[in-house]
C-alpha cells in the first residue's frame, strides 16, 4: 500500500477534478440557457416546479471525473478499462437523452451498454453460483443502481452529495486492498461532485441531468462490485446494502409515493416532514452523514470488525424510520403573517385628501 506524495500526479489530478466543475459549470449553464437545454417545469421534478433549470452540468462532472484517467494509463486492467469506457459511453448516451434531439430508444441503449460492459469487463459480484446467474445479478445490480441515482437528481443538491459521500468510503476500501488506481478514480469522482455542489446546492442553478446521474450511478455500482466482490453472499450482500442504503431509501419512497415525492418537498410549496423540520441545507448534512456512515459500516463489515447480520439489522431499522418519515403527509404550510388591525396603516382615499387640502 503506497501513500502518494503531497505533490504527486495523483493529488494534482484530484485537485483538478475539484476545480474544473467549479470553473466550467457556469459557462455550461449559460450555454444551456442560450440554446434552451433546460429542465422544463414538470410535476415529477421537485425543484423545477415553477422555473427552468439547465441540465448540462453532468457533462462537466463526467469530464472532470474521467479526465484524470490519463494519469494511470498503463496501469489499468480489464475491469478498470471497462469501467472508464462504460462510464464515458453511458454519459454520452445520457447527454443525448438530455438534449432530446434524437428520437432513438436512448434508455434501452444505455441499459444495454451497461450490461455489455459488465459482461465484457469480467465484473462480477460473486454472490452466488453458477457463474451465469451471478452475471445476471450483477447486470441487474448495475442497471438498478444507475437508475436509482438518476432519480436522486430530482432534489436540489442530493445527487452530488450522495455520490461524493458514497465514493469516498469506496475509495478507502480500494486503497486498503491495493487498488490504488480505482481509489484515485473514485476520489476524482467525489472531488468533481464536490465542485459541482457549489452550483447545485439549494436553490439549484443547474442540474446534472442524465449524463451525470447515469454516469455516477454506473461508476459507483461497478466500483462496488470490483472492491467488495468475493466475500460470498452472507457478507457481500450486506456490504452492498450498506453502501447503497440512502439510494435504496430514496428508491423505495419513489416506488411507493411516485416521482413527485422528494427528500425536501412533496410538490410545489409542500415540504415533507423532514424538509419542514430540517430545511434543505441541514438535510444535505444528514444525507452526507448517513451515506458516509453506511460506507464506513461496509468497510468495517468487510474487514471483519463488525458482524454482518447485526449491522444490517440496525441499518434496516434506521432506513425504515426514514422511509416512514418521508412517506408522511406533507407538513402544513405556515399561515401568512398579517399585521394586527391596530398596526395596519390605512391610506385615506384621494378625494378625502383633496377636500382636506381645499378646506385648509
Amino acid at each position: 500500500m503506497k501513500i502518494p506524495d503531497p505533490l504527486s500526479t495523483e493529488i494534482v489530478a484530484v485537485l483538478a477534478a475539484l476545480v474544473i466543475p467549479a470553473l466550467l459549470v457556469e459557462p455550461a449553464r449559460r450555454l444551456a440557457l442560450r440554446h434552451g437545454l433546460v429542465e422544463r417545469p414538470a410535476r415529477h421534478r421537485v425543484f423545477t416546479q415553477k422555473r427552468f433549470v439547465p441540465r448540462l452540468g453532468g457533462v462537466v462532472v463526467a469530464a472532470a471525473a474521467l479526465a484524470p484517467a490519463v494519469t494511470v494509463t498503463g496501469r489499468l486492467d480489464v475491469r478498470l478499462t471497462t469501467l472508464l469506457a462504460g462510464a464515458a459511453t453511458v454519459s454520452l448516451l445520457g447527454l443525448l437523452r438530455d438534449l432530446r434531439r434524437i428520437r432513438l430508444p436512448i434508455g434501452a441503449a444505455t441499459h444495454a451498454t451497461m450490461a455489455f460492459a459488465v459482461a465484457v469487463g469480467d465484473v462480477r459480484l460473486r454472490l452466488i453460483e453458477p457463474s451465469w446467474l451471478d452475471l445476471v445479478i450483477t447486470m441487474l445490480w448495475v442497471v438498478g443502481i444507475a437508475n436509482a441515482f438518476r432519480v436522486l437528481d430530482s432534489t436540489d443538491g442530493v445527487l452530488p452529495t450522495v455520490t461524493c459521500a458514497t465514493a469516498v468510503p469506496l475509495a478507502a476500501s480500494a486503497f486498503v486492498i491495493d487498488q490504488t488506481e480505482l481509489a484515485l478514480l473514485l476520489l476524482c469522482l467525489a472531488a468533481a461532485c464536490a465542485g459541482f455542489l457549489l452550483h447545485n446546492a439549494p436553490p439549484a442553478r443547474i442540474t446534472m441531468g442524465d449524463s451525470g446521474a447515469l454516469c455516477a450511478g454506473f461508476f459507483l455500482a461497478v466500483s462496488a462490485a470490483i472492491v467488495h466482490s468475493g466475500h460470498g453472499s452472507f457478507v457481500g450482500l450486506p456490504i452492498l446494502m450498506l453502501i447503497t442504503s440512502v439510494v435504496a431509501v430514496d428508491a423505495v419512497v419513489v416506488a411507493v409515493a411516485g416521482r413527485d415525492r422528494g427528500w425536501v418537498e412533496d410538490g410545489p410549496g409542500r415540504p415533507t416532514r423532514l424538509g419542514f423540520a430540517l430545511g434543505p441545507n441541514l438535510l444535505l448534512v444528514l444525507l452526507v452523514l448517513s451515506t458516509a456512515g453506511g460506507g464506513l459500516l461496509a468497510v468495517l463489515v468487510a474487514g471483519g470488525v463488525l458482524p454482518a447480520a447485526g449491522t444490517v439489522a440496525g441499518a434496516l431499522l434506521v432506513g425504515t424510520t426514514l422511509i416512514v418519515l418521508l412517506l408522511q403527509k406533507p407538513a402544513p404550510a405556515p399561515p401568512p403573517q398579517l399585521p394586527r388591525i391596530a398596526e395596519r396603516h390605512v391610506v385615506a382615499p384621494a378625494r378625502t385628501l383633496v377636500k382636506e387640502g381645499a378646506q385648509r
